[in-house]
């Protein structure tokens, strides 16, 4: 039972770490480079 325990601890640590890569991706995606070379928060409207 504790080996269950700590796998899941385990598994909920790693749940955390890539919803932080993935909200970081998204978060890279939704910017554009300017003509002057900076990054903008792409805008579909």
């Amino acid at each position: 039972m504790e080996e269950a325990i700590a796998e899941f601890q385990k598994g909920m640590k790693l749940s955390k770490a890539l919803q932080k890569t993935l909200k970081d991706a998204e978060a890279t995606m939704v910017k554009v480079m300017a003509d002057d070379g900076t990054e903008q928060v792409f805008d579909e409207q």
